[in-house]
């Protein structure tokens, strides 16, 4: 694979390997960070592919069959906590952007309020395609002691991404004092383990 630089190339030198051992720990580990680097590409102007969601379905499989093969490494959970993150951000901006054009006009329309609401939605499906692996990752932190710079850097990252799925779910949680109650705590006790990781 490294002698190929075109993305389909490489996707396809790695699912040659996969075909003969679908769970190679390293070949599941180099699909889920090939497609990862295309659903989030840093470079300018880069475009997300038509192909969006079928890549994420197959980064996401590879990267949990990664974590299941070789458990004592967290580099997949945390790729997947980074993706859903950044994928997070981009519902954000539409939600700000529709905000902004309801904000233009006198009164909403009900297809405006829709397709809030259908955003308002989609963050929330998205946080939590991220809690899971954000809470693996936690977890392994947890449980290790002397963490190195790198190692506290993500802790706190994935700890921050919990206390933000959490809030989230309180806001949502809004005419449900209970479940608020619940989603407040939640979000308290990441915000405190934030605070702790020096």
């Amino acid at each position: 694979m490294g002698l190929e630089t075109d993305f389909n190339m490489r996707l396809k030198a790695v699912e040659d390997v996969l075909a003969t051992d679908p769970d190679n720990i390293k070949a599941n580990q180099t699909l889920g960070e090939l497609i990862y680097d295309t659903l989030n590409s840093r470079h300018e102007g880069a475009v997300l592919p038509d192909n969006e969601a079928e890549l994420e379905k197959r980064m996401v499989n590879a990267f949990n069959k990664a974590f299941a093969g070789k458990s004592d490494t967290i580099i997949s959970q945390i790729f997947l906590s980074d993706h859903f993150s950044n994928k997070v951000q981009r519902v954000n901006d539409k939600r700000s952007q529709h905000a902004k054009s309801i904000a233009s006009k006198a009164k909403p329309t009900p297809e405006d309020l829709k397709k809030r609401a259908d955003l308002d939605k989609e963050l929330s499906d998205v946080f939590e395609q991220m809690r899971v692996p954000a809470e693996k990752a936690a977890d392994f932190y947890s449980k290790h002691g002397n963490l190195d710079a790198r190692e506290k850097q993500n802790y706190k990252r994935m700890v921050s991404y919990l206390s933000d799925i959490f809030g989230n779910k309180k806001i949502n949680a809004k005419g449900k004092p209970a479940d608020q109650a619940k989603y407040a705590a939640e979000e308290k006790k990441w915000n405190d383990l934030y605070d702790s990781i020096h």
